[in-house]
């Protein structure tokens, strides 16, 4: 199971007083870089309506994820996104998918 598609799930607040609409051009402004990253799937951003994000992105195995995530800090459109969150509000997992069911 450590090489099936794995779920990248951060879930986060935004700092104080942050722009969402500013937030939200940042995490579309990252997409870029994110494409560009060996095994990357796709991406969804959710709220919550206690102001908790998750950002869920797929990746083609775990490896992939966890070398994507030791990356992703050194790019510049990171660097923005990254400007908006409140660090101490931060998880991060990589669960490896087990079962899909579709409809």
């Amino acid at each position: 199971m450590q090489n099936g598609l794995t779920v990248e799930l951060v879930t986060f607040k935004l700092n104080e007083g942050a722009d969402e609409a500013a937030f939200l051009q940042a995490a579309d402004a990252v997409m870029a870089d994110t494409r560009q990253l060996p095994g990357y799937v796709r991406r969804e951003l959710l709220k919550g309506d206690d102001g908790q994000w998750i950002d869920v992105v797929h990746w083609r195995s775990r490896a992939d994820a966890l070398a994507a995530a030791e990356m992703f800090n050194t790019l510049p459109s990171a660097q923005a996104f990254g400007s908006f969150l409140d660090f101490t509000s931060v998880t991060m997992l990589h669960p490896v998918q087990a079962l899909v069911w579709d409809n």
